[in-house]
């Protein structure tokens, strides 16, 4: 017997980039019946409930493969106001408010996963790499503004990746310990209330 428990792969591509025409090209789903399948904790969407945050961080657990576009394109997808998700506000209603929409971007590793056939048990680095990049492109052209941040991440063309993701250089940050994480969020703290302050 078979179940669909919520986890997902990736669209062919281009699609697998854009966050547009779902009822042409869905996004597969992954069956139970994958041996592999392991199904992750469920992404959060948007909240403005601190505590309910703060929760599904607590529950997150490292493990597995990196596959970096993942992130980034659910991250991308909370952010707007179409389907799957529609929490985020239109981009055209966030500037009429003088606001900036944001995305951090995180990664204790290199890709090592990659799309095979709609789930990620691919392993080429240079095709994920290469989705990384254009996924970045994306994000930036609809103005979401990109942090980045590498912790622990010893892998030389994954820093120059995920630095030339982030929106402008000081939105970089290569961590390299639990205390350069801190002032890594410190500092982007810092950062987004000096962009409220001038928008």
């Amino acid at each position: 017997k078979t179940s669909f428990l919520g986890c997902v792969g990736s669209r062919n591509y281009p699609r697998n980039i854009e966050d547009d025409d779902y009822n042409f090209e869905q996004v597969p789903g992954v069956l139970n019946a994958v041996p592999w399948a392991d199904c992750p904790t469920p992404l959060t969407p948007l909240t403005d409930d601190k505590d309910a945050a703060l929760k599904a961080i607590d529950e997150l657990v490292a493990g597995g493969e990196t596959y970096i576009p993942s992130g980034l394109s659910w991250g991308y997808r909370t952010l707007t106001s179409d389907e799957p998700f529609t929490g985020g506000i239109t981009f055209a209603d966030m500037k009429s408010k003088g606001g900036l929409k944001v995305l951090v971007l995180m990664t204790d590793g290199d890709n090592t996963a990659s799309p095979d056939w709609g789930a990620h048990y691919g392993a080429d680095k240079s095709l994920a790499n290469k989705y990384t990049e254009e996924l970045c492109d994306e994000v930036k052209k609809n103005d979401i503004a990109i942090y980045t941040i590498a912790f622990q991440v010893s892998d030389i063309a994954t820093k120059d990746l995920l630095e030339s993701c982030a929106t402008k250089p000081p939105y970089y940050f290569d961590a390299a310990n639990g205390s350069e994480l801190t002032d890594a969020f410190e500092e982007i703290g810092a950062s987004l209330g000096e962009l409220a302050l001038v928008k």
